[in-house]
């Protein structure tokens, strides 16, 4: 093999290796940033419960639905869809353990919330990223 030979194999090593290095930098910070977003998302359930704490014992721990709250409640609903769908789309960024963590923090937002379920089987084309868990079981 010529010199120029052992130079091209050399260059494209460093290449391959700058490209590997370029691809794990940017795996690193997509991660970081779905992270963040997520923070931000649950902070914003957070500023739900925070607004509306009569609602609170009805999605978070089982409670009655209070009277006169139907429409909040509804509103509620449909924002919390909607923020666990935005959130389940990150599942690409996510490691095992964050997964199967909200993959249960989801199915039981959904199933045992009855107006959040009500809500999402009436409107279950809406919500492809929750199809992929709600329909597992």
């Amino acid at each position: 093999m010529t010199f120029s030979s052992w130079i091209s194999v050399a260059a494209a090593i460093i290449s391959a290796l700058g490209a590997l290095m370029v691809w794990v930098a940017n795996k690193r910070m997509r991660r970081i940033s779905a992270n963040g977003q997520i923070g931000s998302l649950l902070i914003q359930l957070n500023h739900l419960m925070v607004e509306e704490p009569d609602l609170r014992p009805y999605f978070v721990e089982g409670g009655k639905l209070p009277r006169g709250k139907e429409q909040k409640a509804k509103a509620l609903a449909s924002m919390y869809l909607n923020l666990l769908e935005t959130i389940w789309s990150f599942e690409g960024t996510m490691n095992d353990v964050d997964k199967t963590a909200w993959i249960k923090y989801i199915n039981f937002q959904v199933r045992k919330v009855p107006i959040v379920n009500d809500m999402y089987e009436a409107q279950r084309e809406w919500y492809s990223n929750l199809n992929k868990i709600l329909d597992k079981k």
